[in-house]
């Protein structure tokens, strides 16, 4: 990967989850979702190896819904139109799409909270270890076993620290100041745009009575 692929750009995860919001039937575009997730991901990379299997994780579940988009593009052109080919006649979803795509649903919740924590650390002083454990307490860990709830728990406390995760996550050079303003209204556009997707995603599988899928 070339070093410029490897740094997070916020404005392209809030413009392709904000083009990804249908105008007509409160739907949610796949591709665009997808593309949105790609830059995502590599917010778990900012973390440190604490996440580097969630990481894993989901490069693997975005290959898996693009070639799902890839073969069958009518088929998931949206979150609805896969839902509705998936479970068609069906108790259970008959693809792995729907699956795949809820662990990313379930992630995304992460990581929304964990950029409201972010800039709470950055207002407040709040430890990022205190941040990102009860984040992920309140999210993740329900879909972990207890190695891997154990070992983040003692994972968080070498996590980078505030300055350095604000740092990679807004693009602010070492050395600048970091402009609290900029930052929160980035942090606001991204929880707008991002928080609209989520709630229609949770909605649709909502809808299906799929999201307890296994």
């Amino acid at each position: 990967m070339a070093e410029e692929d490897k740094i997070f750009n916020l404005s392209t995860v809030t413009k392709n989850f904000t083009d990804s919001l249908m105008e007509d039937n409160e739907d949610v575009c796949l591709a665009a979702y997808i593309n949105a997730y790609k830059e995502l991901n590599k917010v778990f990379r900012l973390l440190g190896r604490i996440f580097s299997f969630v990481e894993s994780d989901v490069v693997n579940k975005l290959e898996i819904l693009s070639t799902c988009l890839k073969n069958k593009p009518d088929s998931y052109v949206t979150v609805k139109t896969m839902l509705e080919y998936e479970c068609f006649n069906q108790e259970k979803p008959l693809d792995q799409g729907s699956r795949t795509l809820l662990r990313l649903h379930r992630a995304l919740n992460f990581i929304i909270l964990f950029v409201n924590g972010l800039i709470e650390s950055h207002y407040e002083g709040t430890p990022m270890s205190t941040i990102v454990k009860d984040v992920y307490d309140k999210t993740l860990a329900e879909y972990h076993g207890f190695f891997i709830r154990k070992s983040v728990g003692l994972a968080v406390y070498t996590l980078p620290t505030t300055d350095e995760i604000l740092r990679g996550f807004f693009g602010i050079p070492e050395g600048e100041k970091i402009p609290t303003k900029k930052i929160h209204n980035e942090a606001q556009d991204f929880h707008g745009a991002s928080h609209m997707v989520y709630y229609r995603v949770q909605q649709a599988y909502l809808r299906e009575n799929l999201l307890d899928l296994p």
